[in-house]
């Protein structure tokens, strides 16, 4: 199986951070979820390694030993290449409630202006769509989403007028 490119870089004495590209990308997630557990279940002969993921990247991290970097680092390369990929998981699609009211969608009315839509169309938009969890934020419930329409795309908030 191909796999998007990685890199490696050092983390401390104890871990090594994986980098995929860095974007938002489905596929980029897949093959994050798919290595996570590859080198702590299948390669790794110590107990106690742990794997902390997120949009692109992996860190592989052990609490007490030293991480010999070029060493582990090319063991890292070779699993990448080794695992298998494409693992077969349960997708879940939650309804998640949503309310416009304009005590709680403060800019909504300056996004449907700068797109150039009325608000009854940008909520359609925003609720007509499946959007990707791409990891729980440090916010209690604050989800990283993605899928956004591109209808719906617009710059960081500071861009706006």
């Amino acid at each position: 199986m191909s796999h998007p490119p990685i890199s490696l870089k050092p983390y401390g004495r104890h871990a090594i951070l994986i980098e995929w590209p860095n974007e938002v990308s489905e596929t980029i997630l897949e093959s994050i979820l798919d290595f996570e557990d590859f080198p702590v279940k299948d390669c790794l002969k110590e107990k106690d390694w742990e794997t902390i993921s997120a949009y692109n990247s992996l860190l592989v991290i052990h609490p007490t030993l030293e991480v010999e970097y070029e060493n582990f680092s090319a063991k890292i390369k070779e699993w990448y290449e080794q695992s298998k990929g494409s693992i077969d998981r349960q997708k879940v699609l939650r309804k998640l409630p949503v309310c416009y009211d304009k005590s709680f969608g403060v800019d909504l009315e300056e996004v449907s202006k700068y797109l150039g839509k009325t608000i009854d169309e940008v909520i359609k938009l925003h609720t007509e769509s499946i959007y990707t969890v791409y990891g729980i934020g440090f916010v209690p419930g604050f989800m990283y989403l993605g899928g956004v329409p591109k209808d719906l795309e617009i710059p960081e908030r500071q861009l706006l007028g």
